[in-house]
């Protein structure tokens, strides 16, 4: 009598079994294509823990990712230890890859045995068992320039900030905007970077001459709104000595017809002219090109 389906799924489950492990690019589940090198097989013991499969997986799959980068046309692999993955398995010979199954340590044991009898409903048997694992990993998407949108600059700012407070960096108004709007142009997962280049010096320069000039203005404002000013004054002859008397600003300027806002404009430091020749200039920033 040839045996029935519920007699061949009481084969017993070997000591050894052939296993092959793939690396597929694309999501878990879905549609992929493309494979990862060659399928690699070994043979594992059935009584082995999950624990024990998964180290050797991890080995396995991290040679064939090593082996893949090594080619510098290929594309990049996301796989490392703050890489989330899974070891799936197909569970039946025509199974879809929406079908396989993510093993875990609860269903290790069962899941082998479930392919095991599986196996042994086809037209093969399970003379040519071999369990089929799969690992799929993504490729890392290199974010180029992105556009210094309101939104990315605004998160950028919070990351600037909490870089400029870690580092204890004084940073002007404009150097800590110029450094938001760089940021925002790189990608999200780039490290901030307090950039020394002429640009950031020349804005810190921008920078010391407002807070220069602010301060200035506030001692300004601070002695207009005094209602009395210090004047130096002499009483009698020219030799006799100088005296200071607190007079009325309101009535001074109601006596001289003046306006009720300062007519002298702040104090600025002239500019130094540079002595650089008009013609034959060295091209220094070309000079070893």
């Amino acid at each position: 009598m040839a045996p029935t389906g519920n007699d061949t799924a009481r084969v017993p489950l070997p000591d050894n079994i052939q296993c092959c492990v793939s690396v597929k690019v694309g999501r878990p589940l879905g549609k992929s294509r493309t494979t990862v090198g060659d399928p690699v097989v070994l043979t594992m013991s059935t009584t082995d823990t999950f624990t024990v499969t998964t180290a050797k997986v991890f080995d396995i799959v991290g040679g064939l990712v090593a082996a893949h980068h090594a080619t510098a046309s290929n594309d990049r692999l996301l796989w490392g230890d703050p890489t989330p993955w899974e070891t799936y398995v197909k569970v039946a010979l025509n199974a879809p890859q929406r079908k396989y199954v993510a093993l875990t340590g609860e269903n290790y044991y069962d899941m082998i045995r479930k392919v095991w009898d599986n196996a042994g409903k086809t037209r093969t048997g399970q003379g040519s068992f071999t369990l089929q694992l799969f690992v799929y990993l993504e490729k890392h998407e290199e974010v180029g320039i992105r556009r210094a949108t309101q939104q990315n600059i605004a998160l950028s700012a919070t990351r600037v900030a909490d870089h400029v407070r870690q580092h204890d960096l004084q940073l002007g108004p404009l150097q800590t905007e110029y450094v938001n709007i760089s940021t925002a142009r790189l990608p999200a997962t780039s490290p901030v970077e307090v950039l020394t280049n002429t640009t950031m010096q020349q804005l810190g320069h921008m920078d010391l001459m407002a807070q220069r000039h602010a301060e200035e203005r506030a001692h300004h404002v601070q002695m207009d709104e005094q209602p009395y000013r210090c004047v130096r004054m002499r009483l009698g002859a020219l030799t006799s000595p100088p005296i200071d008397c607190f007079i009325s600003v309101e009535d001074l300027r109601e006596i001289l017809g003046l306006p009720s806002y300062p007519l002298v404009p702040p104090f600025r430091v002239p500019l130094q002219p540079t002595n650089a020749p008009r013609v034959n200039i060295e091209d220094v920033d070309h000079i070893d090109s």
